[in-house]
């Protein structure tokens, strides 16, 4: 049973440790002063200087959101975008992100060459669609992916949702165990340095 535990809580340690790198590398004034739409729309001048596309940015009742599912929804936009520049060859992107009923919903769609979803998400690249799928999911979120290589109309349609109580709560409670686990070590140490001591 301890083995088994440890063996779950290694992803979703290494998920949690990964976001509050995101955290800490995007810088807060984009999105404490700013907010996400004004993070996104930076991101996106940012993208169309390197890869000169049409790109359609679409935000509906997102009112005020906890600042990890802001990096995260920042993040997932930003690792779709990655997949584009390297691989689609779009014209065209539209993105839709919107909050109801507590869940988190993000669309990007694009015009590309498409590809074969099952040999993508069975690459485990440490970012992509494979690591993007596995933090969805750890976070308690779904994500689907539908591409299209053939016919008139090729393309990928990346769709996520998050639900955002459940989200906080998860980063919540590993933040919990961590500190419990640092306070163990702590009182390893201290007890192993005072057995020296009486020693």
């Amino acid at each position: 049973m301890e083995n088994q535990a440890a063996g779950d809580s290694g992803p979703t340690e290494r998920t949690i440790l990964e976001m509050r790198r995101l955290i800490a590398a995007l810088s807060p004034a984009v999105l404490e002063q700013l907010g996400l739409g004004a993070a996104l729309r930076q991101l996106i001048n940012r993208f169309q200087r390197l890869h000169p596309c049409r790109i359609k940015l679409q935000l509906s009742k997102m009112g005020v959101l906890p600042q990890q599912i802001e990096v995260i929804a920042y993040r997932l936009v930003q690792e779709c975008f990655n997949n584009i520049g390297k691989h689609a060859g779009a014209s065209v992107v539209n993105i839709s992100l919107a909050t109801a009923d507590g869940v988190l919903k993000l669309v990007v769609e694009d015009n590309g060459i498409g590809f074969n979803v099952p040999e993508a998400l069975a690459k485990r690249e440490s970012f992509g669609l494979s690591g993007m799928r596995e933090r969805v999911a750890l976070l308690g979120g779904t994500f689907q992916v539908e591409s299209r290589t053939e016919g008139t109309k090729t393309g990928t349609k990346i769709s996520i949702e998050l639900p955002i109580s459940k989200v906080e709560r998860r980063v919540l409670e590993h933040q919990v165990v961590k500190n419990i686990n640092r306070k163990k070590v702590g009182h390893k140490q201290y007890g192993e340095d005072s057995n020296h001591a009486g020693g």
